[in-house]
């Protein structure tokens, strides 16, 4: 039986230098929250919380519908 209480080890994933700079880079080229998110394998709300801790001011693209 699996182990309930585990969580997943993308819950532990750690930002690298490399993943903000792309972060950044993804932003200022007009990416869209969905995109960056599949692009650094993480979650939109830990793209967007990211973006708020180091400050970035461009604005991440709605994703179209």
């Amino acid at each position: 039986m699996a182990n309930k209480l585990k969580k997943p080890d993308f819950l532990n994933l750690r930002w690298s230098e490399a993943d903000d700079q792309l972060l950044k880079e993804l932003i200022e080229r007009g990416a869209d929250g969905n995109s960056i998110a599949r692009t650094l394998g993480r979650t939109r709300a830990s793209i967007f919380n990211r973006k708020h801790k180091l400050g970035i001011e461009g604005k991440i693209k709605r994703t179209p519908k």
